[in-house]
């Protein structure tokens, strides 16, 4: 009798989770994402992570919207497909350096890469540290059974979650658009009118963690690529000749460049900075530091050219 009421109550917990999971898909047309963390972005990430084709990719970029939005697949792609040679996108937007690197970490348990493009801008080192479980998405990438999860991390979350995934997959002329390509990026469609004028006209925040824990993690990521025998590029994306207009903005950044350049060369590794107030005017942005589509085709290019191919040719 006991058993039966055991089976019994496995049975509708079962019937529940499935009820729960499967109203949203009708309702929203959508998956209903497992909510590891508190950002949308990372937990749509790792639902398309585990959906990827068994296979490896040669380059993988990880990072926050810098890299997701900055980083133009097409390009980059036009140079390793004739190579046999293949890329996949990971970036997150509204993450850490810290979090890049526990990221990183949960990618590089299924994947074997020759190396790893991180673009970014000196936001991606202000901020703190999320608290996730790092190894039950590691699990849930590598293809532990979806239910596991959904009975662990609570199946009564909001619908509005789903509804927000669903929204932000549909189009790309919006900031937290989700709408990845086939390579995992999202290339900004966001011009004149469409931009927001709080981003468009953000001042430049003189206070960041010079001395905050992200200048570690970049460290230990440089650092740990190496030894793995991964190329690791870091790129200094531009930002917005206006956002860097106030008094003292340029030295700020420059010593924050200067940081990075010696945590990234002195492991052996590849940094560039694409810092140029010229050549990337307002017309190559959506925001103060978000490029649109043509911005980050320049970029990319530009990054081909003088970093990725000589490093290769090395």
């Amino acid at each position: 009798m006991k058993m039966k009421r055991v089976i019994a109550a496995v049975v509708f917990l079962v019937l529940a989770v499935g009820l729960y999971v499967g109203i949203p898909r009708v309702l929203t047309g959508n998956h209903v994402l497992v909510r590891f963390t508190n950002s949308i972005s990372l937990d749509a990430r790792i639902y398309e992570t585990r959906r990827l084709p068994e296979e490896n990719y040669d380059y993988l970029a990880v990072g926050s919207s810098m890299t997701m939005n900055n980083l133009n697949s097409d390009v980059l792609l036009n140079y390793l497909g004739p190579l046999g040679e293949k890329f996949y996108n990971f970036s997150v937007w509204g993450v850490t350096v810290e979090d890049i690197e526990n990221w990183t970490e949960v990618l590089l348990e299924k994947y074997k890469p020759k190396g790893i493009i991180m673009f970014s801008s000196m936001e991606d080192f202000d901020g703190e540290e999320k608290d996730y479980d790092y190894k039950d998405i590691s699990r849930y990438i590598r293809g532990y059974p979806e239910s596991m999860f959904y009975l662990h991390y609570g199946v009564f979350g909001d619908l509005h979650y789903y509804d927000e995934y669903a929204e932000l997959q549909g189009y790309k002329n919006d900031y937290d658009s989700l709408d990845f390509d086939a390579n995992g990026g999202v290339a900004l469609e966001v011009y004149g009118i469409e931009r927001s004028m709080n981003r468009w006209e953000k001042q430049f925040a003189e206070e960041y963690q010079q001395d905050g824990p992200s200048y570690e993690s970049l460290y230990q990521m440089a650092a740990k690529l190496k030894q793995k025998g991964i190329d690791f590029y870091f790129v200094q994306v531009p930002s917005r000749p206006n956002y860097m207009a106030d008094e003292g903005a340029k030295e700020v950044l420059e010593q924050h460049m200067e940081r990075c350049r010696d945590i990234v060369e002195s492991s052996g590794q590849y940094y560039y900075s694409a810092v140029d107030y010229e050549q990337y005017s307002d017309q190559y942005f959506s925001d103060y530091t978000h490029m649109d589509v043509h911005g980050a085709t320049m970029l990319t290019q530009e990054f081909l050219e003088n970093v990725f191919i000589p490093s290769r040719e090395q």
